[in-house]
């Protein structure tokens, strides 16, 4: 009867962790259509769990592949999987899809995570670098963050 006892109350002591652990994740997804990957460029934190769920919007099978990321999974045609990646250094990750080489290219990119002002949460580029953009404002330079604005566009703010 106690080692019956001391089992539940362990696995009641686990339950929280395990669901704290799974929270701890960041859920990205990508997509693919006509043998590519939509969007190419994943933006991810570095140093957190990613549950990357990938949706295979094409009628014929596909493998997500990653010797950078060490993960394989085959996703069916019109279904979609789920790859659990580890925390990643900041840097750049090739990926695959091993059926369609040629078009189905991508990489995750695994980015510095720095809190900003007013409460948002930004990314500091891994490699900053000056990019221009079209209204000839230099972004990623030192000191500066991307802080997500409407939809998938990030606007440069000074830290």
């Amino acid at each position: 009867m106690s080692r019956t006892a001391a089992f539940l109350i362990l696995a009641m002591l686990g339950a929280p962790c395990a669901s704290a652990s799974a929270e701890d994740a960041y859920a990205a997804t990508i997509t693919i259509r006509d043998h590519r990957f939509e969007p190419a460029e994943l933006h991810v934190p570095a140093g957190k769990r990613i549950s990357l769920t990938v949706v295979n919007a094409d009628p014929l099978s596909e493998e997500f592949d990653s010797t950078a990321l060490k993960v394989e999974k085959v996703i069916a045609g019109k279904s979609q999987g789920v790859v659990h990646i580890s925390p990643l250094s900041p840097g750049t990750y090739d990926f695959i899809g091993e059926y369609h080489e040629a078009t189905a290219k991508g990489r995750v990119i695994a980015e510095q995570r720095t809190p900003a002002g007013r409460g948002q949460l930004g990314f500091v580029a891994a490699n900053c670098k000056p990019r221009n953009s079209i209204a000839g404002q230099a972004l990623f330079r030192p000191g500066r963050q991307l802080v997500r604005g409407a939809g998938r566009h990030f606007r440069c703010c000074r830290l």
